[in-house]
């Protein structure tokens, strides 16, 4: 993937993830792990900006962001014959007194607010309006003469307050002042509704992980975990059955699979605890690096629903065509090769891949390739891709249908294991 604009510097890609950026293009001019150390791209806001981006992109361009060290580039927008590129000092931008983007926009140009007018006047006067934040030191009264009667001042102080969309006024002002008080039930009440069901994923994490940064609030999580358990079991229920629409659905393509699965990574096993999908590495872009509850990490490769496994002819009187007559379909054959080079780049280039792309314990990762439907399958080509997986070492190729119900009998288990638990506890 390359950029039609001229650039002083060498300029490397990287896509940026939905639940981070929106999936914008992300290109960057200097050593990711000098800013990213984790690898990840993410920053506070960084979905919303990657938002802003796309909504301003005139049509027929892609969206893309210049991430940039350069202290001299001039930050702005670039309409080149194929993008819309917005250029952004990452170190400064990081280091914005404000949290919302626009603020962060009036603050940097000061004076020279009209120099945003491609942006478009709402845009313009958005960040004017965010300039005033941006300045000065925030208490809960001018937060309120700031956003009073004023839906757009509003809605970025809910981004401020991570997104909760649902939240009014009062209810959002109560919960920011009571950050700095003594929390009784209701303010507690207050902070969880800006943690809603809108909060951005990262933002939702990092509260998280402060809550169960000591013992006792791994402890209280798993209690609350617990008593949730019913609720995520019918919830994963409900994703499966979204899976499986989706399976049946003829135009569904691997595009749609990988942006299933990127949401429901529990599909593919409890072992598995982040995904990195379209994870660029040395020698290619992978579809998914996943890591696992050790450390380590595995490679997934997706081709289409639709394409066949294993080619042979239909059995004839009863009887399965010779062995000459089968071979492995085009899309698992080259799946399989591409995995394998993949491994091999894992393996061989580990401290490269860990230097630009922070990926670490890579080396020979377990190859699992995911294609066609195994309900295509009669039962002589089934019986092969039985024996393929037998012969394989550390590679395994699974048919979508297939992952499917592998994930309805993990959810079957836990049911089980959770109804055995209920018993024992009415027992004492």
């Amino acid at each position: 993937m390359t950029l039609d604009l001229e650039w002083s510097r060498p300029l490397f890609y990287r896509p940026g993830a939905p639940e981070r950026l929106d999936g914008v293009d992300v290109y960057y001019d200097f050593e990711w792990l000098d800013y990213f150390p984790d690898g990840r791209a993410q920053f506070r806001h960084g979905k919303a900006l990657g938002q802003f981006v796309r909504k301003t992109c005139p049509e027929g361009k892609r969206p893309a962001l210049l991430l940039t060290a350069d202290p001299d580039a001039e930050e702005r927008f670039h309409n080149t014959p194929r993008h819309h590129v917005c250029v952004l000092h990452l170190p400064s931008y990081r280091n914005a007194v404000a949290n919302p983007f626009l603020a962060y926009l009036a603050a940097k140009l000061g004076e020279g607010i009209t120099l945003i007018g491609p942006l478009g006047p709402e845009v313009a006067e958005q960040a004017a309006a965010g300039a005033a934040v941006a300045e000065s030191p925030i208490d809960i009264a001018q937060i309120a003469a700031w956003a009073e009667g004023n839906p757009d001042n509003l809605r970025q102080l809910r981004d401020l307050a991570s997104g909760a969309e649902r939240a009014d006024l009062p209810e959002v002002l109560d919960a920011l002042d009571a950050l700095s008080a003594d929390l009784d039930s209701e303010a507690v009440a207050q902070i969880g509704a800006l943690f809603g069901a809108d909060a951005e994923r990262e933002r939702r994490l990092e509260l998280l992980r402060a809550i169960t940064a000591d013992p006792s609030g791994r402890y209280l999580t798993g209690e609350v975990m617990l008593e949730r358990m019913p609720q995520r079991i019918a919830e994963a229920r409900a994703a499966l059955e979204a899976y499986r629409a989706l399976l049946a659905d003829p135009s569904s393509g691997e595009e749609d699979l990988q942006e299933f699965i990127e949401e429901n990574l529990w599909l593919l096993g409890l072992e598995y605890v982040k995904a990195r999908p379209r994870q660029p590495i040395i020698r290619g872009t992978a579809d998914f690096i996943l890591e696992r509850v050790d450390g380590f990490h595995d490679l997934l490769e997706l081709k289409d629903p639709q394409d066949p496994i294993i080619v042979a002819p239909d059995a004839a009187d009863g009887k399965p065509p010779p062995g000459h007559k089968y071979a492995l379909s085009p899309a698992l054959a080259n799946a399989l090769a591409q995995a394998h080079v993949y491994r091999d780049t894992l393996t061989t280039d580990d401290r490269a891949n860990e230097r630009n792309f922070g990926l670490r314990d890579t080396r020979n990762p377990h190859l699992l390739v995911v294609v066609g439907l195994a309900s295509s399958l009669p039962e002589h080509r089934l019986r092969v891709l039985r024996e393929l997986n037998r012969s394989l070492h550390r590679v395994e190729v699974v048919p979508y249908d297939a992952l499917g119900d592998r994930a309805a009998s993990v959810l079957d288990n836990v049911e089980r294991y959770l109804s055995v638990v209920e018993e024992e506890t009415k027992k004492t």
